[in-house]
């Protein structure tokens, strides 16, 4: 008898201790829940991977994810989804837009850099999949919310232009221009993986070489395709041109450096007789042309000025429909936020 009182004690409390693990495992899923859209689930991570990425706040971020979910939700119940040809285009272009910002060759990149960088570490090509299906049916059911309003927003009168540019002379500069060539020795291999010291030292030596060539008189396309590790600029014509540079380009500063713009402003054209150094490699440099700051006049101002008014009348409108939208779906899809 004592025996069967003891079995039952034990059983009892094994089944409190369960049910108490139970129970707390429960709460800790609840507490990592922000929000709730039909049967999907945002949970903190979520948010704070967004945050920090975009470098927003929680709130913010939050209000991002909840609204692309229910543009999708909405998507779904108008649009077929893209075929798996459609999504490959789309994450081959995310490719190349990520090796032009890096200058990487892009089949040196691989899966987990390239996740990495989209926000999506830890994470599988799968999951990258699924969420660019998202984004092309997003992007096509936003382009058909807005066309009404693209079509009816092209008319500004001459006064409306005339006004804008008159009190927006700042918009009417042509910033100056530099035509730039380049030589690139890479700090990392074809696989993206950072190079030994040994490998670095004979990227510097191979860059001091390459610009010794250059002083004497070289031909810079020609010394390009022996040395450079920059596979786009090498199949532009001439190799190693790189195209027109803005002064104050807020995107060449991230990829390059203050130094190497300050000298695309001040050095003569030609070769610049430096070798430039950055995290990810080596420089070498030739300006081939340099355009003066310009004031734009006449039609050509009021073709601009026409233009933004026109974009910033259609973001308005834009912007209205889609908080009109949105403010209908939180309450058709029964939007839950913790």
């Amino acid at each position: 008898m004592q025996e069967v009182i003891m079995k039952k004690t034990v059983i009892s409390i094994f089944i409190i201790m369960f049910t108490i693990c139970v129970n707390a495992q429960v709460i800790q899923i609840k507490k990592n829940i922000v929000a709730k859209i039909l049967d999907k689930i945002i949970t903190k991570q979520d948010v704070v991977k967004r945050s920090i990425k975009y470098s927003i706040s929680f709130d913010v971020a939050l209000e991002e994810i909840v609204e692309f979910e229910l543009l999708y939700l909405a998507a779904k119940i108008e649009l077929q989804e893209p075929d798996m040809k459609a999504i490959d285009e789309h994450i081959q272009n995310d490719k190349k837009y990520y090796a032009a910002q890096f200058i990487k060759d892009e089949s040196a990149i691989t899966n987990l850099e390239f996740l990495n960088a989209a926000g999506i570490g830890n994470g599988t090509m799968s999951e990258y999949v699924e969420y660019t299906k998202k984004q092309i049916m997003v992007s096509e059911y936003l382009n058909k919310l807005y066309e009404e309003v693209v079509n009816n927003s092209s008319y500004i009168s001459s006064n409306e232009i005339a006004e804008y540019v008159k009190s927006h002379p700042e918009r009417f500069i042509k910033n100056e221009k530099y035509e730039i060539m380049m030589i690139y020795f890479s700090y990392f291999d074809k696989q993206g993986n950072l190079l030994s010291d040994d490998k670095i030292k004979q990227k510097v030596k191979k860059a001091a070489e390459c610009l010794d060539e250059l002083k004497k008189g070289a031909n810079f396309s020609g010394v390009a395709m022996k040395y450079s590790d920059d596979s786009l600029s090498l199949r532009t014509n001439p190799p190693g041109l790189i195209g027109s540079i803005e002064k104050n380009d807020e995107y060449m500063f991230k990829r390059f450096s203050t130094d190497i713009m300050d000298a695309f402003a001040t050095e003569k054209i030609g070769v610049l007789h430096k070798i430039f150094g950055t995290d990810n490699g080596l420089y070498i440099f030739k300006i081939v042309n340099r355009e003066p700051e310009k004031v734009i006049e006449g039609s050509e101002a009021a073709s601009i000025a026409q233009n933004i008014l026109i974009s910033d009348t259609i973001e308005k409108k834009r912007k209205e429909v889609r908080i009109q939208k949105i403010a209908e779906f939180k309450k058709l899809f029964d939007v839950k936020l913790y």
